[in-house]
């Protein structure tokens, strides 16, 4: 059985994604910055003016120690609260402010008119 994105065409899908591109939205995408590269959760914090990429920061379980390694880098890790934000979370999470990614905005869009469930929120 498919899902109710099924039943969208492409152009209603990718205006959708185009949508939900803006500072303050969750994604869970593949990061290719991770050692190993992986799934993760991203917080979109920034969009250039020339809407040709986002500036985003990674969600992680718990503050990794062996690249945190002073207080001063691990005072930018900010956390979030699964019981209040559980439509993005499935666990106690820390924002990794010390550190913003680029992503290429056509790529999102590409991820998110594909695979509608990578929103979050």
């Amino acid at each position: 059985m498919g899902s109710l994105g099924d039943f969208f065409s492409e152009e209603k899908k990718k205006e959708f994604a185009q949508g939900k591109i803006k500072a303050g939205t969750v994604i869970k995408t593949f990061v290719t910055n991770t050692v190993p590269p992986k799934i993760k959760r991203c917080l979109i914090i920034a969009q250039s003016s020339d809407n040709i990429c986002v500036g985003v920061v990674l969600f992680n379980s718990e503050i990794n120690w062996n690249v945190q390694r002073n207080m001063e880098l691990a005072s930018l890790q900010y956390m979030v609260r699964q019981d209040e934000n559980s439509e993005i979370l499935d666990k106690d999470s820390y924002v990794d402010c010390s550190q913003l990614i680029e992503f290429d905005i056509s790529q999102l869009i590409t991820t998110l008119t594909s695979e509608p469930e990578t929103f979050k929120a």
